[in-house]
């Protein structure tokens, strides 16, 4: 175990019925950051401070990873109410601390792990892999070079527009690519979108 790496800013400190000092606060940091803790965790806490008739009610919320840990105690003076909820704190998360040790059977940095020993193949067995794993290849192989095919078709109005228009069109549509009519030699062209966000442009001859 080490000690609390806790931030000021990961602590919320409430007071009820009762004046929360400045002096009373760095008290409870200094209880909450002398709590020993295992691993490298995320730490929140929230501590409500009350008095009720002539008691001094202290409830701790604590919480690591997924793991929330409420303690509570009371006494007739503040500051013993806070040594005491901090004590049952750490002894809480001490226990936690053995019964996960006790549950994986080992301290918690090892890790199980099952290896499967695989008996060798006689080798009618090993021709018959083989013969599985040649005829996965011919099948990738034949999907890799397989002939494309026209999947969709569309039918679009030719337009008869400027170059330039076209290139308006194109900054204003998520297209790739138009066909249409250039008005200055009426010929058939396409505009295209490059990879460099220009565009190119194709012609006949």
């Amino acid at each position: 175990m080490r000690k609390n790496p806790i931030s000021e800013e990961a602590v919320v400190i409430r007071g009820k019925n009762l004046v929360l000092t400045d002096a009373i606060k760095n008290y409870v940091m200094e209880k909450l950051q002398a709590i020993e803790v295992f691993g490298d965790k995320h730490i929140e806490a929230v501590i409500n401070l009350d008095i009720q008739k002539l008691d001094h009610c202290i409830d701790v919320l604590y919480k690591f990873d997924h793991t929330q840990v409420k303690v509570h105690a009371s006494t007739k003076d503040l500051y013993s109410a806070i040594d005491k909820v901090f004590d049952r704190l750490q002894a809480k998360l001490r226990k936690y601390k053995t019964r996960l040790q006790h549950h994986h059977g080992k301290p918690l940095q090892y890790i199980d792990i099952n290896v499967n020993v695989i008996k060798r193949p006689e080798e009618e067995l090993i021709e018959e892999l083989n013969e599985d794993i040649e005829a996965e290849n011919m099948h990738s192989l034949e999907e890799l070079y397989k002939p494309h095919e026209i999947v969709s078709k569309e039918t679009r109005v030719l337009k008869t527009l400027k170059t330039e228009e076209a290139m308006m069109k194109m900054d204003l549509s998520n297209d790739q690519f138009m066909v249409f009519r250039a008005e200055e030699d009426q010929k058939i062209k396409v505009i295209y979108r490059r990879d460099d966000m220009n565009y190119g442009l194709i012609e006949p001859e």
